[in-house]
C-alpha cells in the first residue's frame, strides 16, 4: 500500500516504533504495571521541556484531545476570576468559547487572524482592566503564526497575571521555557508534533498552583485538574479509566524523540518547514 504523507499540524505520519506501540500486551490500569508507565511517561515530559523530576513542576495524562486539556485547564484554574483571552486565530476564538462557558468574568481581546499580537494593546488591556488571568495560542495553526510566550508572559507577570497556554501543536517543535515565560500551566496533544496516535492531551503545570486547585469549586467532573493531580501525587495513577494502549504509544514517541535530541528535532523541523515553504511559494 502506498504511503501517505500527511501535512497537518495532527494528526501527522507516526513512526513505526510508535505504530507499533500500541499493540503491547494488555494491562490494567489499577496495577502497577500502569503506575510504572504513567510515572515514566511524565518524566519524559518534563525532560521534553528541559526539566527535572523536582523541577516544581508536575504533567497530567487526560484521555481527550488538546481541546479537553484546555478545557480542563480553564475549568478548573480561573475559578470565578477575570480571565483575558488573548485571539488571532480560531483556536484563540476556542478558548474564548470554552472559558465563556465556565466562567461569565471571560474577556476577549482579539486581532486578525495571521497578524502578530500588538503588545501595546496587550499592555494597555491589562492595565485598564481588572484582570486575574490571561491565556493565548502558542502556535495558532489556523493561520500559521508563532506568537510570543515571553513577551506576554513578561506583560502578565507584570500586571499580576497567571499565565496560562495553549501549546498544543507547539509542543515537540519549538523551544518552551516555561520558567522564562512564567507560564503557570500549558496544555498539549500527543497527535501533534509528538508524533503519536491521536486521543491523549497533557497539562504541565506549576507544582503549587496545581495544590491551589483543591481549594477551588470543580466546574466539571472528568475534567477537573485537582482530580488529576491527586490521583497523580497520591496513586501515580488517573481519576477515570484511561485509553492505555495510547499511553504506550506516546511513551514510544517521546522515547523516539529524547533519543534524537530536542534540540536536533526543533532544528529538523525548521528545516523540513523551510523546505516545503520553498517548494511550495518559491521562497521563505
Amino acid at each position: 500500500m502506498k504511503e501517505q504523507l500527511l501535512f497537518t499540524p495532527g494528526p501527522v505520519n507516526m513512526a513505526p516504533s510508535v505504530r507499533s506501540a500500541i499493540g503491547k500486551n494488555d494491562i490494567c490500569h489499577r496495577e502497577v504495571e500502569f503506575e510504572i508507565l504513567l510515572k515514566s511517561i511524565e518524566t519524559k515530559i518534563l525532560k521534553l521541556f528541559q526539566l527535572e523530576e523536582k523541577s516544581g513542576y508536575r504533567a497530567v495524562v487526560i484521555t481527550g484531545s488538546g481541546t479537553a486539556a484546555n478545557e480542563a485547564i480553564l475549568s478548573s484554574v480561573v475559578g470565578d476570576q477575570h480571565i483575558l483571552v488573548i485571539s488571532n486565530g480560531e483556536f484563540g476564538e476556542r478558548l474564548h468559547a470554552i472559558s465563556a462557558i465556565h466562567n461569565k468574568n471571560t474577556h476577549l481581546l482579539e486581532f486578525p487572524w495571521g497578524e502578530e499580537l500588538d503588545l501595546a494593546r496587550i499592555e494597555a488591556y491589562l492595565k485598564g482592566h481588572p484582570i486575574d488571568v490571561v491565556a493565548m495560542v502558542h502556535h495558532e495553526t489556523s493561520s500559521g503564526m508563532l506568537n510570543s510566550l515571553e513577551n506576554v508572559g513578561a506583560i502578565s507577570k507584570a500586571n499580576g497575571a497567571m499565565f496560562i497556554v495553549d501549546c498544543v501543536s507547539s509542543v515537540g517543535a519549538e523551544v518552551i521555557n516555561l520558567k522564562k515565560c512564567d507560564i503557570a500551566f500549558c496544555s498539549s496533544s500527543s497527535s501533534k508534533a509528538l508524533a503519536s496516535h491521536a486521543g491523549l492531551s497533557f497539562v504541565i503545570g506549576k507544582t503549587p498552583e496545581f495544590e491551589k486547585l483543591k481549594d477551588l469549586p470543580a466546574k466539571t467532573a472528568y475534567l477537573n485538574l485537582a482530580t488529576f493531580y491527586h490521583f497523580l501525587k497520591t496513586r501515580s495513577q488517573t481519576p477515570n479509566t484511561p485509553a492505555t494502549p495510547l499511553f504506550f504509544a506516546l511513551e514510544q514517541s517521546l522515547i523516539d524523540i529524547l533519543e534524537e535530541g530536542t534540540l536536533k528535532r526543533f532544528a529538523s523541523l525548521r528545516n523540513k518547514a523551510r523546505f516545503c515553504g520553498k517548494g511550495c511559494c518559491g521562497s521563505v
